[in-house]
């Protein structure tokens, strides 16, 4: 189960927003700490759903 802010990163990835600035310039993620979105970041890819690479993110 996602919460809203999954929602909304995994949409900014989908729509190939995958790197920190671009997910920061997103002005709902914005409007967060870089620390709740890391946080989520890390759930994400933890819970197979996102893969971290060196230049940001991508769908699993």
């Amino acid at each position: 189960m996602t919460n809203s802010l999954d929602d909304q990163i995994l949409a900014a990835v989908r729509a190939g927003h995958a790197s920190r600035a671009q997910l920061m310039a997103i002005e709902s993620l914005r409007l967060m700490t870089w620390a709740a979105v890391n946080e989520r970041l890390k759930a994400l890819t933890k819970a197979g759903n996102l893969v971290s690479t060196s230049t940001g993110w991508r769908l699993a």
